[in-house]
């Protein structure tokens, strides 16, 4: 899709999403539709183009750990997503439910008003304090002098006990020497507080992407979550060498960000 001029919004900036979703307000609409709509009003009387689509960054519960900043704890990125299908405590209602049928009644409400809805999607790491990585964390912990095993290109992948024939594949980038978590660096960097994915490894690929056990792959999950909601597409954000392209077609990320 090309020609999209993008109003970028934080959501958390918004509120409770009961507070502009249009949901419970007189005639269902959306205050922030409305927003856009009278910032469109004000562009085309000075001949400038209107605005046809929202891409919002990550709005679903984010990391509870802090990084450090000039020498202050500050809050963690918006990009740690712990819980990929609840927002995030500064926009929810309380309800998940309730949530989601806000969420589906603005895109609705948006594309009554010829605006497309899009969103940041993070395929390369998770927060530290995901669920994901603290069960491996354990699990890794657990361990007594764990064998290495390594991938063809160096990168740690798994890890057995001495004498025993079977690998923990592991779905995270690891410190073969610590066996913690590689974080991009110290508490100062923005990026502190994420686990990188380790895509190199089977147990990573299976996860995330493949599935198992009869599930989809939880990007799917998630991918399948914003369609479901409502949204037009997402922007992968940081798609690094980690990543690659292993879902099936071309990334989703159609956003012309020069016309922001």
């Amino acid at each position: 899709m090309s020609g999209l001029r993008i109003m970028h919004v934080i959501a958390r900036d918004l509120g409770h999403i009961s507070e502009w979703s249009g949901k419970d307000s007189a005639g269902g609409k959306s205050s922030l539709c409305d927003y856009a709509s009278s910032l469109n009003i004000a562009r085309l009387s000075s001949g400038n183009p209107v605005f046809n689509a929202i891409w919002f960054s990550p709005f679903t519960e984010t990391t509870d750990k802090e990084t450090q900043s000039k020498g202050e704890m500050k809050q963690g990125s918006l990009y740690g997503i712990r819980n990929h299908f609840r927002l995030d405590p500064d926009i929810t209602s309380g309800d998940d439910g309730d949530d989601r049928d806000h969420l589906r009644h603005f895109c609705a409400q948006a594309h009554g008003n010829g605006i497309k809805i899009f969103g940041d999607l993070v395929f390369n790491n998770v927060p530290i304090d995901h669920p994901l990585a603290i069960e491996e964390q354990k699990m890794v912990d657990g361990l007594k002098n764990p064998e290495r095993v390594f991938s063809p290109t160096g990168k740690l992948i798994g890890l057995r006990e001495e004498g025993d024939k079977n690998i923990r594949y592991l779905k995270f980038v690891y410190n073969a020497d610590t066996l913690k978590p590689v974080v991009d660096g110290s508490l100062e960097q923005e990026w502190a507080d994420v686990a990188k994915i380790n895509y190199e490894s089977p147990a990573a690929l299976n996860c995330f992407i493949k599935g198992e056990n009869g599930k989809p792959g939880l990007w799917k999950e998630v991918i399948d979550w914003f369609l479901d909601s409502g949204f037009d597409g997402w922007e992968p954000m940081d798609p690094t060498e980690d990543f690659g392209r292993p879902l099936d077609g071309e990334p989703n990320s159609d956003l012309d960000l020069e016309g922001m």
